[in-house]
């Protein structure tokens, strides 16, 4: 992997970072299964697909196969902040110098301030310039941005976005964590086989209690609770062929049979 970039803080004295980068991957032996009998998957490995004298395919071997090399070049684009939602209380003053001589029992310590509000955010884009794989050798080589596929649903989307942002204050905390992605495409000189994959937007909200902040017992030590909701958007894959149609198995719930999902968990710490 050769990595180009640069990176800024715009702000001075505010925790914002810039950086941009040039991302050139090179991954050699991959391992990975076949999507289906496509002409390149039959053309790089002909022992795994068998046919009868009359040509018809009777059985395909999609265990996982070692592909020659993968080259991907790429732009990338990172944000990141940290911001602090209001002033920083004063330190509390520190106890009277006679204090320790008086008779009068001395005041307990006050209480420690609140901590403010703060909030982080970050944000990945990627674009991409090039995704070839060479299957075999120096035979087949897929376009993975224009056209070609490696699992049978789709092909590398040419952007997509990581998003991931926190904010807390006292014991409430609330995370999001997002990816959004371009569409993408499998060619075919078939109408039925030449497939339209829609963008998606996958958003997950998330927050967590540390019940021990709350409940003074020593059951409670250790003890977090958890909560989720995943693709809060419900958002999903469609798919079109070239006439319009959806072929069978490639319905948006095929794609992702749980849609929108609500997640609670709980994790005891001895």
């Amino acid at each position: 992997m050769t990595t180009l970039g640069i990176a800024v803080q715009p702000i001075k004295d505010k925790d914002i970072r810039l950086s941009t980068d040039y991302v050139d991957t090179r991954i050699d032996n991959q391992a990975a299964s076949l999507g289906g009998a496509t002409p390149a998957f039959q053309r790089a490995f002909p022992d795994l697909f068998v046919r009868d004298t009359l040509g018809q395919l009777v059985s395909v071997d999609l265990r996982p196969v070692n592909l020659a090399y993968e080259r991907e070049r790429k732009l990338r684009l990172t944000i990141d902040a940290q911001v602090q939602l209001g002033k920083t209380p004063p330190p509390p003053p520190p106890p009277a110098p006679d204090a320790a001589k008086s008779a009068t029992p001395p005041a307990p310590p006050p209480r420690p301030p609140k901590r403010p509000p703060s909030l982080w955010l970050s944000a990945t884009t990627n674009y991409r310039l090039e995704d070839r794989l060479t299957l075999r050798g120096t035979g087949s080589v897929l376009d993975l941005l224009d056209g070609a596929t490696l699992n049978g649903t789709g092909g590398r989307p040419r952007w997509d976005v990581d998003l991931n942002g926190h904010f807390s204050y006292g014991l409430f905390n609330l995370g999001v964590y997002g990816r959004l992605q371009g569409p993408t495409r499998i060619r075919s000189d078939i109408a039925a086989s030449d497939l339209r994959f829609s963008g998606r937007t996958w958003l997950v909200l998330y927050s967590f209690v540390r019940l021990e902040n709350i409940v003074k017992k020593p059951w409670a030590k250790g003890l977090n609770i958890n909560f989720a909701v995943e693709n809060v958007l419900n958002d999903r894959i469609n798919v079109t062929d070239r006439n319009g149609q959806t072929p069978n198995r490639f319905q948006p719930a095929y794609i992702d049979p749980l849609g929108r999902s609500i997640r609670i968990g709980v994790r005891k710490l001895f």
